[in-house]
């Protein structure tokens, strides 16, 4: 099966029944910046979703959050590996300095640790 390099649905967690699957007996990797909870999954590619909170900032900041991750995983063989996760991000570091550019170096550190 062809897919194309995108972010498209196919790729997302979507419904409750994801989530609250996600959550019984999952793996747990922790960050400074971020947790995910990840469990493997019966397709041939990875879904992935990222909750951030209010108190990361207001909407253009929590979707630029968003978009970075989705990049970092749009480019990455995590993308293929079969798992499900989850990235929730720690609200409590996302007031720092360049925390756009850590998060990204976390997460990519993640994406290839996992590849």
């Amino acid at each position: 099966m062809l897919v194309k390099n995108n972010f498209s649905k196919n790729f997302r967690l979507r419904n409750k029944k994801d989530f609250q699957n996600l959550k019984v007996n999952s793996k747990k990797y922790s960050s400074s910046h971020f947790r995910v909870y990840s469990k493997k999954n019966s397709s041939e590619f990875s879904r992935i979703s990222f909750s951030v909170s209010r108190k990361c900032g207001n909407a253009v900041k929590r979707n630029n959050i968003k978009r970075i991750l989705k990049e970092a995983f749009r480019i990455s063989k995590y993308k293929y590996l079969g798992y499900d996760a989850l990235v929730v991000i720690n609200f409590n570091r996302s007031k720092e300095e360049n925390f756009n550019s850590k998060l990204k170096d976390e997460f990519d550190k993640f994406l290839n640790f996992k590849g």
